[in-house]
């Protein structure tokens, strides 16, 4: 009704992100939103009140202009699987910084071979384990498992990081009755 939601904690949706914030005494808030997913072509965003379900409030929504300055992330390498055979796990524990901050919810992949592992996404402190099985196709032997921010043309662009694997060979068991 034109009244402002004065003096308290709401939650403020920036493209769909959530983030808790105070209103002053005019209903007025500051929140620091840091895409990382948004394309780079993108000219604004919207942004959402998003009442408490028990609120007297209703939501309300409105666009904000944005001018999106594509930056590099860092990928460091925390852990690798360093020897493994068909079928058996194969990934990295990934840290995504961005100038030394943590980026969160960011999709990491891992690839042998040119062969997918697995895809996560970062949590809060920029951190991922991706991994997965195996597949028979990776030949033996000395091999990189590749770990990639996937993104084109997003806010935070495509980077990767490669580490040695050994690929033990796998006996196959042949039975014929």
């Amino acid at each position: 009704n034109g009244t402002a939601v004065a003096n308290r904690d709401v939650t403020i949706a920036v493209a769909d992100r959530p983030q808790a914030t105070r209103t002053d005494g005019d209903g007025r808030f500051t929140v620091t939103y840091r895409p990382r997913t948004l394309q780079t072509n993108a000219t604004s965003v919207e942004v959402a009140y998003v009442p408490q379900n028990e609120s007297a409030y209703l939501g309300s929504n409105a666009s904000s202009s944005v001018d999106v300055q594509q930056v590099q992330p860092t990928l460091k390498v925390r852990e690798h699987t360093e020897q493994t055979s068909f079928g058996e796990p194969a990934g990295a524990i990934v840290d995504v910084t961005v100038d030394g901050q943590p980026v969160d919810g960011v999709p990491v992949v891992a690839d042998v071979a040119d062969h997918r592992l697995g895809r996560a996404t970062t949590n809060k402190e920029g951190a991922v384990g991706v991994d997965g099985p195996l597949p028979a196709a990776v030949p033996a032997g000395d091999q990189e498992l590749r770990v990639a921010v996937p993104l084109q043309d997003r806010a935070i662009a495509a980077a990767d990081e490669r580490v040695p694997t050994t690929v033990d060979e796998t006996e196959t068991a042949l039975n014929i009755t």
